[in-house]
């Protein structure tokens, strides 16, 4: 996905968001404020530091415990029905 397509996606989200009122608001729409917004958000995205899971030992603890527990249920659940 290019540059350009994640900037419109974002700003169409902008701007649909900006209409969720019950009652639309009535006045100049600051489209100037509105791009910077977008602009802020992009650089966010860009600017994030992706760390690659090595090993999926390592994933796996960084997980929350609930998460743990309803996987190994899981997990169990299956090993036991092949049985």
């Amino acid at each position: 996905m290019e540059l350009k397509e994640i900037e419109k996606i974002i700003g169409e989200a902008i701007g649909e968001g900006s209409m969720c009122w019950s009652k639309i608001p009535v006045g100049i729409f600051d489209s100037e404020n509105a791009s910077r917004i977008v602009d802020e958000t992009v650089k966010k995205i860009i600017n994030m530091e992706l760390t690659p899971v090595k090993t999926l030992d390592e994933w796996f603890a960084n997980q929350p415990l609930i998460y743990k527990l309803d996987l190994y249920n899981s997990m169990s659940g299956i090993i036991t029905k092949h049985l």
